[in-house]
């Protein structure tokens, strides 16, 4: 019977298309990016088509509330407009939820995916009035249980949780050392200098000054470098932050760190569940996190790392209790990674698509 279902699957994944929108479509994003890379994945199975529909002109246009006309939006949007006569249904992947106007010239079914909090708004109510504002979008994917909670009780019942998924098995081949150096990795670089203090950047560089025997390693995206490297100067952390400003493979650090962190200060521009926590889970490794995030629940209630509150005295306690339970949390890792595989991705979205598409024939 099981056999039989699985190759239903297959047989779906294989007969339908499905158009990806992303924010840029480009190699290095695709590869650099977590999103990108989740995309790109699930693209290979549903239709092999991505379309990159923000350029920095547009972006600035949509962040800043100024809208294309009518017919411009058509003439920049054409392409994917075009494509609609040829897939089945539509993919949007975007930080926060927004209702684009071109959405109204598709014929074809759309899934909305975010992978922030509230869908990128700053509350409740705005996360709601926003999506009910798009009944062109025919099913919402969200980060987690409270934003599904929101939308089902103000009536918009196409939702569904669905957990981020990354290939586990490059991580868990990685050695493990039951007695690691303290080193942390931090790998959720923020898109400007401004972000900083909300990606809780400088949080962990007052930490390191009050613990000169930690070290954190920053796996950087090349934006807001130099404002970065002066940061760490003023502070004079030079001894004890490293800044890798290049595409990397993360299991190379994770082999010569003690696991990850990641302490958001606010859910608003973050992601739930930050791929270097997921990757560190995966090696084995224990992590911390802050309250503020989705994923803070996984952690404590599977025991695989510490939960802070997003302030220096907390986390100062927490990076204690990490080393001292170090092997203790680091049983429960591997396990708890299995929560964000790809082929649990994969079925999760087949499941929607399934649904989706029924209800639209």
């Amino acid at each position: 019977m099981g056999g039989n279902r699985s190759q239903k699957m297959k047989s779906f994944s294989h007969n339908i298309k499905v158009l990806y929108h992303g924010e840029r479509n480009s190699y290095k994003f695709l590869r650099w990016d977590a999103v990108g890379q989740e995309l790109n994945f699930l693209s290979r199975h549903f239709g092999n088509l991505i379309f990159g529909y923000v350029t920095p002109l547009t972006r600035y246009l949509f962040y800043f509330a100024l809208r294309l006309p009518p017919f411009l939006e058509s003439l920049y949007f054409h392409r994917v407009i075009a494509l609609d006569k040829k897939v089945d249904l539509h993919h949007v992947f975007y930080p926060h939820l927004h209702n684009f106007r071109y959405f109204r010239q598709l014929k074809k079914p759309i899934v909305y995916s975010s992978v922030a909090r509230r869908m990128g708004h700053p509350s409740d109510k705005k996360l709601v009035a926003t999506a009910k504002k798009m009944p062109h979008v025919n099913f919402f994917a969200v980060a987690c249980r409270e934003d599904k909670r929101t939308l089902l009780r103000e009536g918009i019942q196409n939702v569904e949780i669905v957990l981020p998924g990354i290939n586990l098995k490059k991580f868990s081949k990685l050695p493990f050392n039951s007695k690691p150096q303290k080193i942390l990795l931090m790998g959720t670089s923020p898109l400007n200098p401004e972000k900083f203090k909300n990606r809780g950047i400088n949080l962990i560089l007052d930490i390191l000054k009050k613990l000169p025997d930690l070290k954190v390693i920053f796996l950087w995206r090349g934006i807001a470098y130099k404002e970065m490297l002066q940061l760490v100067k003023k502070e004079g952390l030079e001894n004890q932050v490293e800044i890798i400003n290049q595409l990397v493979k993360p299991e190379e650090y994770l082999e010569k760190s003690a696991g990850a962190i990641a302490t958001f200060m606010e859910t608003k521009g973050n992601k739930a569940y930050p791929n270097s926590i997921i990757e560190s889970l995966a090696a084995g490794r224990p992590v911390i996190v802050s309250t503020v995030m989705p994923i803070a629940e996984i952690v404590k209630k599977n025991n695989c790392g510490v939960v802070v509150k997003p302030d220096p005295e907390s986390l100062f306690k927490g990076v204690q209790e990490y080393f001292q339970n170090y092997q203790k949390l680091a049983k429960n890792c591997c396990k708890t990674a299995t929560l964000f595989s790809e082929e649990r991705l994969l079925k999760d979205y087949q499941n929607i698509y399934q649904k989706v598409l029924c209800k639209n024939h």
